[in-house]
């Protein structure tokens, strides 16, 4: 039943504000009589002073407001509901915070500041930070639909209409980045991150010369150390066999002892050496990468030849680039 009420009170207001807009007030008809011609012959400015009884009188309207602010009030009243109709719910709000204004009707005013309050809680809103490269910025640029909105990031939202918008960040130093995003009605404090990141030119991790050489020394000391061994026990075993222990020849005795020696140092030397290239490859830096050659195959001078003479003769594959 309030429904009912207000509607019918907007209906009023509209048909007044349009009346107060447009319509000129009617002047009093003169009865007909044996003094017309006086009254026609009246001057017109006594006629356009006479209140007229369809002419509503001053205290129907705010006191001091005058025909230009009712003509805004009227506008702004209707050009609300038109824009947010279409979903511009900004161009709305300001047109309610006119006809919601002191200077307009009371009745006016009571749907303007309902209505203002409804759209204020549809706007939605975006909150845009920055980071370069995980760093946060704050000197950006922000553009919204190609207007400027923000010069410097300070952490508020901004007020957008709902729908599809373009979103463009510029920074010094960096170039330009742009968002396109949907927001919601009522969607409020919606995060917009702009990043920028520093590509970084390839990289490779070759492997260093010392791993090749520490491994190869290392896999000599272990053949040593196989090699040295093997001697030593041929002569441990042959002593055994001849059983001459405790009266063996000094010569033999010393010559598996040499032999076992030199085994246990390759052995030192491969462990060390093992390690070693172990460390070099794993500890191994990366530098950028570089350029490959990349050159058109030349399939006019590739293919299989032969050659041979009384000695012998060769086949294979030859391309060129």
């Amino acid at each position: 039943m309030l429904g009912v009420h207000r509607r019918a009170l907007s209906s009023m207001t509209v048909g007044w504000l349009l009346a107060c807009g447009s319509a000129t007030p009617a002047r009093a008809q003169a009865i007909p009589g044996p003094h017309a011609h006086a009254q026609d012959a009246a001057p017109a400015h006594a006629q356009d002073t006479a209140p007229s009884a369809a002419q509503p009188t001053a205290a129907a309207y705010p006191q001091g407001a005058d025909d230009a602010a009712k003509a805004t009030c009227r506008e702004a009243y209707a050009s609300a509901q038109l824009h947010r109709r279409r979903g511009e719910l900004l161009a709305s709000r300001g047109d309610l915070r006119t006809c919601g204004a002191e200077a307009c009707p009371a009745f006016a005013r009571v749907d303007c500041v309902q209505w203002l309050s409804e759209v204020e809680a549809d706007i939605p809103t975006i909150v845009v930070e920055a980071n370069a490269d995980g760093n946060a910025v704050f000197e950006v640029a922000v553009k919204l639909d190609g207007e400027p909105v923000e010069a410097r990031l300070d952490g508020r939202p901004i007020a957008v209409d709902p729908g599809l918008h373009g979103f463009t960040f510029d920074t010094a130093g960096r170039p330009t980045l742009e968002q396109r995003i949907t927001v919601r009605e009522g969607e409020k404090n919606r995060l917009l991150v702009a990043n920028w990141v520093t590509p970084r030119s390839p990289t490779e991790r070759p492997i260093p010369l010392g791993v090749y050489v520490t491994g190869a020394v290392a896999l000599l000391g272990f053949a040593d150390f196989a090699a040295a061994a093997t001697l030593g026990n041929t002569v441990k075993t042959d002593l055994e066999v001849r059983q001459c222990a405790p009266f063996c020849s000094p010569a033999d005795v010393a010559a598996m002892r040499t032999r076992y020696l030199v085994g246990d140092i390759g052995l030192a030397i491969g462990a060390v050496d093992l390690v070693a290239s172990v460390v070099l490859f794993v500890t191994r830096p990366a530098v950028p990468s570089r350029a490959r050659f990349d050159a058109p195959f030349d399939a006019a001078r590739s293919g299989f030849f032969a050659s041979g003479s009384v000695a012998g003769g060769i086949v294979g594959w030859r391309t060129a680039f």
